[in-house]
């Protein structure tokens, strides 16, 4: 069993333990985003499974990438979600387009797309590659 983020490991240490070549963008206090390859990823650890996201951390994940990722964790509950956007014209990027808000939470979107870290990195390692 793969270990995931706690306490003692960062995403930058988990990321090169695995050897998954990566590029910092942003880094704060449980927000980590990242580029692999053509892939931006969002990496958020979170209280809870309710996801709230910035419109300023959308603009950044968005940014000169093809694609995006995001990557949640629940760490109250031990739950990872796993939500991958093959293209810049889906259902996140349209619910910002079409309001002001600051930021949306993303619901039903997230809890659907229940995974593991397992599963997680060995999609951002095929990416890195």
């Amino acid at each position: 069993m793969t270990k995931g983020i706690d306490s003692k490991m960062t995403v930058d240490e988990l990321l090169n333990k695995h050897n998954i070549k990566h590029e910092s963008i942003l880094s704060e206090k449980g927000i980590y985003i990242f580029s692999v390859g053509s892939t931006n990823v969002l990496f958020w650890i979170n209280e809870g499974n309710s996801f709230k996201m910035k419109r300023d951390w959308f603009k950044i994940l968005q940014e000169n990438c093809e694609k995006y990722i995001l990557c949640l964790y629940d760490r109250k509950n031990n739950k990872y979600y796993y939500i991958k956007f093959p293209n810049k014209s889906n259902w996140l990027s349209g619910s910002f387009n079409s309001c002001g808000k600051e930021e949306l939470f993303l619901g039903k979107q997230v809890l659907n797309n229940q995974s593991t870290i397992g599963n997680i990195l060995v999609d951002l390692k095929k990416k890195s590659i």
